[in-house]
């Protein structure tokens, strides 16, 4: 299966089972430069934060992975750097 049909069949999967507290689709009309929302999860220090995650799809999908970035910085205890991943920012996000 050809790169486009792979993601266009994760595109349907996540119109058909949408997922609480997250959103994502592609930017414009380029189908391999995504962005995804996701909410702060309740009872934790993010709740109420509202998060931007940037996914760009290499043209050999899936036989390589997708880059991911955080667009919006996140502070935790572990990091001084918002774009750095951390243990405690994925326990929170989770």
């Amino acid at each position: 299966m050809a790169p486009k049909a792979w993601i266009m069949t994760h595109l349907r999967e996540l119109v058909w089972f949408p997922a609480s507290g997250f959103s994502e689709g592609p930017v414009a009309e380029d189908i391999y430069e995504w962005q995804a929302m996701l909410l702060g999860p309740s009872s934790s220090p993010y709740e109420g934060g509202i998060f931007f995650i940037s996914i760009r799809f290499p043209p050999d999908y899936p036989f390589k992975p997708p880059m991911v970035s955080w667009k919006t910085p996140i502070l935790t205890p572990t990091s001084t750097n918002p774009r750095l991943p951390s243990v405690t920012r994925h326990r929170y996000l989770e």
